[in-house]
């Protein structure tokens, strides 16, 4: 296995030592370096403090299951999640701009995975019609300001 960071755009082995703890042996407001959170854990109805967290692990246990997708939105926008929030399990190519529009930064691929196509589907789009937690101005609130710059010409 090998982990693509976003940050610097570069890929490394997946270290030994690169651990992370159940979700279940955590307690709330704890520190932890690295914490899994289960796919099925329903952020929008928990209140959880994941301020002491460095990094939160989602997992993707298959690629039409796309509960992972929220749960990294939710971590951004609600619960204001500024550490690292890392994809395992089913990572896709096809969806790589999409996890990356959602929030997740960095990426565990398997060894036949490449990397560089990763990288290159984060320029197959300029512009987006929803708003996510990449904070990307979307097409509508783009027209809305042209047509505000043309009415005042």
């Amino acid at each position: 296995m090998k982990l693509l960071n976003l940050q610097d755009k570069k890929v490394t082995p997946l270290s030994p030592q690169d651990t992370t703890m159940p979700f279940e042996e955590w307690q709330s407001g704890d520190a932890a370096d690295a914490l899994a959170l289960p796919h099925d854990l329903d952020l929008a109805s928990v209140d959880l403090d994941f301020s002491k967290v460095k990094r939160l692990d989602l997992f993707f246990p298959i690629y039409r299951d796309g509960r992972a997708f929220t749960q990294a939105r939710l971590l951004r926008t609600r619960h204001n999640f500024i550490g690292d929030i890392r994809a395992t399990g089913d990572v896709l190519r096809d969806q790589f701009l999409f996890m990356v529009r959602c929030g997740f930064e960095s990426f565990i691929l398997t060894p036949e995975q490449d990397e560089h196509g990763f990288l290159e589907s984060l320029a197959e789009y300029d512009h987006f019609y929803q708003t996510s937690a990449d904070k990307a101005q979307p097409v509508w609130q783009l027209r809305i300001a042209q047509q505000k710059l043309v009415g005042a010409a």
